[in-house]
């Protein structure tokens, strides 16, 4: 019975130290200048009637840049962003508020959750979940970046 304590506080330690050390590795990872591969985007269940998409293919001089502080810089065609992005608790979703978009500055700042469907040392995709029905319909986004 003594040792029940003990142990407890160890398997604790330990779950808590696995928790923090999966955080780091998938902040690690994340942090880095990417090039954007393509950024797609669809809108559909518009009641206005504009239903569409769209497909940037990346170039040389597109990138996404995480930094270690938690600050993002984007550059897609003509577009420098600039934003703060946070990792959710699970690591499954960055959230990234934009500051500037397309170099025009957003008065209280834009969120987006996105979901990380895929993060390895050179590949990352980020997807938008659908938002709810709106006036403009549902909003569908996926971002690929590689190292």
């Amino acid at each position: 019975m003594k040792y029940i304590t003990p142990i407890l506080l160890f398997s604790i330690f330990f779950v808590a130290c696995k928790k923090n050390a999966t955080q780091n590795l998938q902040q690690n990872l994340l942090v880095g200048k990417w090039q954007v591969i393509n950024d797609s985007s669809s809108i559909t269940g518009s009641l206005n009637g504009f239903n569409g998409s769209s497909n940037y293919i990346g170039t040389s001089n597109d990138y996404y840049n995480f930094t270690s502080n938690e600050n993002l810089f984007v550059r897609e065609g003509q577009s420098l962003d600039t934003a703060t992005y946070t990792l959710s608790l699970s690591n499954e979703q960055v959230n990234i508020l934009y500051s500037y978009t397309g170099g025009i500055y957003i008065s209280g700042n834009a969120a987006q959750p996105f979901n990380i469907t895929n993060l390895t040392i050179n590949h990352l995709t980020l997807t938008l979940p659908e938002n709810g029905p709106t006036p403009e319909g549902y909003l569908h986004r996926v971002i690929n970046l590689q190292k």
